[in-house]
């Protein structure tokens, strides 16, 4: 078993953002929201970021990065209908 590594945009909260959102753990059960591990094998921990994946890269290697507005704000319009929560574009290591 290796530990896996690449980059990922990410628009969402922090997991310990969302505890107050009544329906969170159906949300995150039904896979309408995905997690962004903060290292290896830690989706549960609470600064784990909880939304939508916007871009990730392929490899552990330099990617380019299209910025792409539309998509953003998409993503933040959907977390904010799902969570009623403003979401925030977040850049992170995806570990696995």
């Amino acid at each position: 078993m290796g530990i896996d590594y690449r980059a990922a945009i990410f628009v969402g909260l922090p997991r310990e953002s969302l505890y107050q959102v009544e329906n969170f753990e159906e949300l995150l059960d039904s896979d309408e929201l995905q997690v962004c591990p903060p290292h290896y094998d830690g989706n549960g921990e609470d600064y784990a970021i909880v939304g939508y994946e916007v871009y990730g890269s392929d490899t552990h290697c330099a990617s380019e990065f299209v910025y792409d507005q539309a998509k953003i704000a998409a993503a933040k319009e959907e977390f904010k209908l799902r969570t009623g929560l403003d979401a925030k574009v977040w850049i992170s290591p995806y570990g696995y």
